[in-house]
């Protein structure tokens, strides 16, 4: 989640203005781009927008860069996932995010929005439609659409001193360029101070430099190797020389661009090497990536790692502090002028090759490291590299013969799949990479692949994908012989037959079982009990078993710190400890409380609604009515925050028992029908043993005052959607025994 709190933001100089007109819009409009010239400052404007704003908004503020963007398929995608959306993978994203922001307090911010501009302009303004209480606000060079909804607010150049105005140095001070070019060579030259016998040359500087801030900033660190004076007769000289461009003249939109080819002219050789290079990277790089694909014959890595610093001090590229390994990433403007400079050198496809066989090998680091590190710290890692990953993939794809290096990324981060958000993406990926490799002799790298496939069905509950891909997968390990990715096709095969009481599920995971234990794979040996757990309580309804093996895939799950399997483990366990036996709704509560954490450390929503719900479930047979309205009102909140449809679906098997224990057997079917036809439209998916309990007693309860006749009609009649969810909320509020619809 990219919350506006995680980017480092440094003192905003000369905007206070832009900040209060800009804020009064967004109050007014809702729906406001910041358009200006490259370097003007529209970004770091958006930061400081969205920090002074936050902490006044129910659900803060959210930061969303389009920057890395290589498909506009991903817009809705890369939305969902900043925000922390959690949405079916068979279902439309744009629709999740609508539902998700409807009851949202917030400001949203999509930051250089240019080549995404049309498919923003529609989903912002579906946002705004929407979500009453929701802001957007929107960088982009140009307007997104003429004749959209939003309102477009220019961003300035700093404030410069009017010619011919007398003028000190303290007063000169409160026009932004000057106070921005003083602390900028302060940093590069802290004995620097503005006086009044170089005030004249300051101002000149910064006029030529029209107040624009990246041109300022690019200018001022040269102060440590050249006098006030000399750097302004260069500036002056460069800027006002056309005998190197075609244009008329200088605009705004120029000086920016030229200052950029100036700084780059003064480079080192290798600073100039490693600067043209970066480009290639999507959303920046590790300081270990980019020395990898950086260096070469001609650089050496220590050469690399010292460029690296040198562009950093000379605002050439941003350096990232936030995460465990510092990060690099080039401007938007300085982006463009690298690659630029790459093609110029002929060395894109050799420097692009790099890269993709780089992320080939890093995702197959990531791979190797999944049974031992926690299960969030591993996502964090994907994530913090996921642009590069989706970069190296597209570009091997385009070539025949590099194919293979984007076969072994979709394959490397098949354990990423599990989250269902990334399933859709990934299937077409992973799709492409198959077709690739179809004539190759790679047996090895298609059960990979195909392994991964098996994981994106079971990440989007879509089962049959999950069967299909794990047959595939189990059919070439086979023939090559690999153990272990025959064990886990095994599993996930067991996963997508649980509900065939054809399938010998016992038979093929005691095999992948004794594979995992023989290699010592505990995360993927608790994998295995939990799937064999799960097909005999769906199978077999043999409680007490399932319990003993959910039990060792929770202390497995543990002790290799996989917290979703954590979870989902305490809240299958509390299920068999509720139905198994004499039943134990206490123990059951007590599994799904401690579950929750883990559910809310992943930001887990589904799983974290359903605990609930479970939750509300054990108490209503403890006879706790005002404990159970409590745990479903809680579900149902996450489920509306979240934008989570299935949860409030099912909810009307809960819903409906409480209704019958309160003495309305009409709404209690009524609200029952919503859960059964969830599970009749997707057949794919069983009824939980939980929502079956809830089912037979709502019955019993109804058979009590009704005929078979009266509960079959019942049962065939729905009610309408917003209907279904207030008579969900009236029963979470009612106090008393009695509730009607």
């Amino acid at each position: 989640m990219s919350a506006i709190f995680s980017r480092r933001v440094d003192e905003l100089i000369g905007r206070d203005g832009d900040c209060t007109r800009v804020t009064a819009l967004l109050d007014e409009r809702r729906f406001v781009t910041l358009s200006g010239a490259p370097g003007v400052g529209k970004t770091r404007l958006a930061l400081e927008i969205g920090a002074s704003l936050a902490g006044g908004l129910r659900d803060g503020a959210r930061f969303i860069d389009f920057t890395p963007l290589t498909s506009l398929d991903l817009v809705p995608l890369t939305i969902a996932n900043a925000l922390g959306i959690d949405h079916r993978a068979d279902h439309s994203i744009t629709d999740a995010i609508l539902t998700w922001t409807r009851r949202k307090q917030m400001l949203v911010i999509f930051d250089n929005c240019d080549r995404v501009r049309a498919t923003i302009a529609s989903l912002a303004s579906r946002i705004i439609a929407a979500a009453p209480d929701v802001r957007v606000l929107v960088t982009s060079r140009t307007p997104l659409v003429e004749d959209s909804s939003e309102c477009v607010y220019h961003v300035p150049p700093l404030s410069l001193p009017p010619v011919g105005e007398p003028l000190d140095a303290a007063g000169a001070l409160g026009y932004g360029a000057v106070r921005l070019f003083v602390t900028a060579a302060r940093e590069a030259h802290p004995a620097f101070t503005l006086d009044d016998g170089n005030l004249d040359t300051v101002v000149r500087i910064c006029r030529d430099l029209e107040g624009i801030p990246l041109a300022i900033c690019l200018a001022a660190p040269r102060l440590k190797t050249l006098m006030l004076e000399p750097l302004s007769m260069a500036l002056h000289h460069r800027l006002n020389d056309r005998s190197g461009s075609n244009a008329p003249a200088t605009t705004k939109r120029q000086t920016s661009r030229h200052l950029i080819d100036w700084s780059y002219d003064l480079l080192s050789r290798s600073d100039r090497c490693v600067f043209r290079r970066l480009a290639v990277f999507a959303g920046g790089a590790s300081q270990s990536a980019a020395v990898a694909v950086c260096r070469g014959d001609d650089l050496s890595s220590e050469d690399t790692a010292a460029a690296l610093h040198s562009l950093n001090e000379k605002a050439l590229l941003v350096a990232l502090d936030d995460r465990a390994e510092r990060h690099y990433a080039l401007l938007d403007a300085t982006h463009r002028f690298a690659l630029e400079k790459l093609e110029e050198a002929d060395e894109r496809f050799a420097i692009e090759r790099r890269h993709a066989h780089y992320f080939a090998g890093h995702a197959e680091r990531l791979e190797r490291l999944w049974e031992t590190m926690p299960t969030l710290t591993w996502y964090d890692a994907v994530d913090a590299d996921l642009d590069n990953f989706r970069a190296a993939h597209d570009w091997s794809m385009r070539s025949v013969r590099e194919a293979a290096q984007g076969a072994r990324i979709c394959a490397a981060l098949r354990d990423y799949y599990r989250r269902g958000a990334a399933a859709n993406e990934w299937r077409r990926r992973i799709d492409r990479a198959i077709d690739a490799l179809e004539h190759e002799q790679n047996d090895d790298l298609l059960a990979r692949l195909w392994l991964a496939m098996a994981v994106v069905g079971s990440g989007s509950n879509l089962f049959a994908l999950q069967r299909r891909g794990a047959r595939m997968a189990l059919e070439y390990a086979e023939r090559i012989g690999n153990d272990m990715i025959a064990a886990s096709a095994l599993v996930e095969l067991a996963g997508g037959e649980f509900m065939n009481p054809d399938f010998d599920f016992r038979r093929a995971l005691e095999r992948a079982e004794r594979i995992f234990a023989e290699r010592g794979k505990g995360r993927m040996l608790a994998r295995a009990h939990f799937t064999h757990a799960r097909s005999l309580y769906s199978l077999t309804k043999d409680w007490a078993r399932a319990a003993d093996l959910y039990a060792p895939a929770l202390e497995y799950s543990r002790e290799t710190g996989d917290e979703h399997l954590v979870a989902v483990s305490m809240i299958n366990l509390a299920e068999a400890t509720f139905l198994g036996g004499h039943g134990d709704p206490q123990g059951a509560i007590r599994l799904c409380e401690a579950a929750l954490p883990y559910c809310r450390r992943s930001s887990n929503w589904r799983l974290a609604a359903t605990g609930l719900m479970n939750i509300a479930t054990y108490r209503l047979a403890l006879g706790d009515l005002p404990g159970a309205r409590a745990s479903l009102s809680q579900s149902l909140t996450i489920a509306g925050e979240h934008g989570l449809n299935q949860v409030f679906e099912t909810s009307g098997f809960c819903g409906g028992y409480l209704a019958a224990l309160s003495g309305d057997h009409t709404l209690a079917l009524m609200l029952m029908h919503h859960g059964e036809n969830f599970y009749c439209c997707d057949n794919e998916t069983a009824i939980e043993p939980t929502e079956r309990w809830l089912r037979d007693e709502t019955l019993a309860l109804a058979r009590a005052f009704l005929s078979e006749e009266a509960i079959a009609d019942l049962l065939a009649q729905s009610l309408p959607e917003a209907e279904f969810r207030a008579a969900l909320v009236a029963l979470c509020a009612h106090e008393d025994a009695e509730v009607r619809a």
